[in-house]
């Protein structure tokens, strides 16, 4: 600060006292560069009109100190000095009767709340995240209060009566020591954000049909009881979190609550089945977990209005729930799915499926699968190891096995402590199907299949064994997959066995024409526009004659060759390229 004789003199301006209290605002808060030679009025951040200080905005720039009596200040209309490091109290306040947004947030002020009755045009007041104490006084003479937020302090005791605060927007009451019940809320008919989470909230929750602009809700880590009230006049609501209290009773229906995204119920007390969910369509994150429910897994196929659900986070974990567990893949968008400590039955469910052949990206996102300690048997299926993202996968404390290396590699890989629970899997490894291993170092089913494996493997082509195919709601296996990179060429080859039994052939039949529904057609055919099916088969004792697998494979090499080289020299359909080599090199 420089000299007296060097400091504005404020009998110049036409309003003395408050150009007083800004030139001591300014020295106890540490000026902000504020230049005390010049009238206060033309200080950045200051605004007068008439002479008289209706603004002070300052927000967001590293001011220090304690606010002064700033009572003169009686024009005062907009006051936003957040997100600094001031401190003290805010007894300074309750006389600027003009003042109708307060933006105190973000600082270090202590002390109570003083009384604010005279401030009966205030709109906004927010004084979260400070160190404020005691009780909330009574707010009931801010009619025209549109924003309150207390929130990240330590105020306790009740939550005062705010019946008389009919235009409030949003109230924040989060991170206090509130206690006992919350006040009725009939008469807050605009209110669209009631945030009052990690206090000591008690009793239960009162009617809420009257806030029909609700938008937000979020009473969870209380210690709220009874039933969870009716919800169904709430049609904008989006955010609903009553977690981490200790309600009871069913969960009331939810079929109105369309534009809902967020669902937090888990910890708590609630029983009965889970409602049907499938109208939410908008529904990003349910969690139900930790809760007492029963019975199965609603459907969630289809939304009301025919669009697929938008569920990203699924959490139904440590209830009675049971049956069995329906398919997944018609939520795209799942993350992460956690089912563990229930009761479900039967085998795990497709997560996999996409809609078209070749759409592999359907199931990118999900990250994580709970099942352990369930019911679940039979055998796990091939197809999560092509859930490329999945970080954790745990199925322990269930009845499942498998003989596929792959899936018990995946396995360990995401859950290390699996294989030490599930040391019988080895013995279905070892004494199952899978006995034989290539030169490459896969596990395959037969001698046969060695020999074909062998000859891809030194022809320096490479095959994929058993890769899922997937479409139309099957999905199967073809022994070996390849492809060639530079024309995008897929082959499929289905070894055969003997076929001696009738059930065996029909299955074979079925397969064929699944395959020709997908435009795969068989190598004697010049193969189809969606890949090429190469078929062999066993003899009566379950041999094939390695030349013969040999010259096949030196075939269609040369098939693929001559399309490449068909292809430098003129436009020809890709298609009818390798359709007329494969004939060529068949027939030849």
């Amino acid at each position: 600060m420089s000299d007296r004789d060097n400091i504005f003199n404020c009998a110049q301006t036409p309003q003395p006292a408050e150009c007083e209290a800004l030139m001591a605002l300014a020295h106890c808060i540490n000026g902000h560069g504020w230049n005390v030679k010049k009238n206060p009025c033309r200080w950045k951040g200051v605004r007068c009109v008439g002479g008289h200080v209706v603004s002070i905005c300052l927000p967001n720039k590293n001011l220090t100190g304690t606010l002064p009596d700033l009572s003169a200040l009686s024009h005062l209309e907009l006051l936003q000095l957040h997100t600094n490091n001031l401190m003290g109290t805010l007894l300074a306040l309750a006389g600027l009767t003009h003042l109708k947004v307060i933006t105190l947030h973000n600082n270090q002020f202590s002390g109570p709340l003083p009384e604010l009755s005279g401030l009966t045009r205030l709109k906004v007041l927010t004084l979260d995240n400070n160190q404020l104490n005691g009780s909330i006084p009574s707010l009931n003479a801010l009619v025209n209060l549109e924003r309150l937020s207390l929130g990240n302090n330590q105020f306790y005791e009740t939550i005062p009566d705010l019946t008389a605060l009919g235009r409030l927007k949003i109230l924040s009451l989060s991170n206090n020591q509130l206690s006992g019940q919350i006040p009725s809320l009939n008469n807050l008919t605009h209110l669209e954000c009631l945030s009052a989470p990690h206090n000591q909230l008690s009793g239960s929750i009162p009617q809420l049909n009257a806030l029909t602009r609700l938008k937000q809700l979020y009473l969870n880590h209380n210690q709220l009881g009874g039933p969870i009230p009716e919800l169904k006049a709430l049609t904008h609501l989006e955010r609903l979190y009553l977690n981490n209290n200790q309600l009871n009773d069913t969960i009331p229906q939810l079929n109105t609550l369309t534009r809902l995204e967020h669902l937090y119920l888990n910890h708590n007390h609630l029983s009965g089945t889970i409602p049907s969910i499938t109208d939410l369509n908008h529904l990003e994150k349910l969690y139900l977990n930790n809760n007492e429910l029963r019975g199965n897994i609603p459907n969630l196929a289809v939304g009301g209005n025919g669009e697929r659900l938008r569920l990203k986070w699924l959490y139904l974990d440590n209830n009675q729930l049971s049956g069995i567990i329906p398919s997944f893949k018609v939520l795209p968008r799942l993350r992460c799915l956690s089912l563990h400590n229930n009761q479900f039955c039967g085998n795990i469910p497709d997560f996999s499926l996409p809609q078209s052949l070749f759409n592999t990206d359907e199931r990118k996102n999900l990250e994580w699968i709970c099942l352990h300690n369930n019911q679940l048997s039979g055998i796990i299926p091939s197809f999560l190891t092509t859930l490329s993202n999945l970080k954790h996968f745990s199925i322990d404390n269930n009845q499942l096995t498998t003989n596929d290396p792959a899936v018990i590699e995946f396995i360990n890989r995401l859950n290390p402590a699996w294989e030490k629970s599930q040391t019988f899997i080895k013995k279905i490894f070892l004494e199952g199907g899978i006995r034989y291993q290539t030169l490459r170092g896969d596990k395959v089913h037969s001698q046969s299949e060695i020999i074909i494996a062998d000859f891809l493997y030194q022809k320096g082509i490479n095959y994929k064994y058993e890769l899922p195919l997937i479409a139309k709601g099957q999905i199967y296996y073809p022994s070996f997959t390849f492809i060639d990179e530079e024309l995008g060429l897929v082959f499929y080859w289905e070894h055969l066995r003997r076929l001696t039994r009738p059930p065996s052939r029909q299955q074979w039949k079925n397969k064929l024409s699944w395959y020709r529904q997908q435009q795969i057609l068989p190598y004697e055919q010049g193969g189809g526009k969606r890949g090429t099916l190469i078929l062999t088969q066993e003899d009566k004792h379950g041999n094939v004659q390695p030349q013969k697998i040999e010259q096949l494979i030196d075939d269609i090499l040369a098939s693929v060759q001559q399309v490449k080289e068909n292809m430098r020299e003129k436009k020809y359909s890709l298609f009818s390229l390798l359709q007329t080599a494969l004939l060529f090199y068949r027939k030849k």
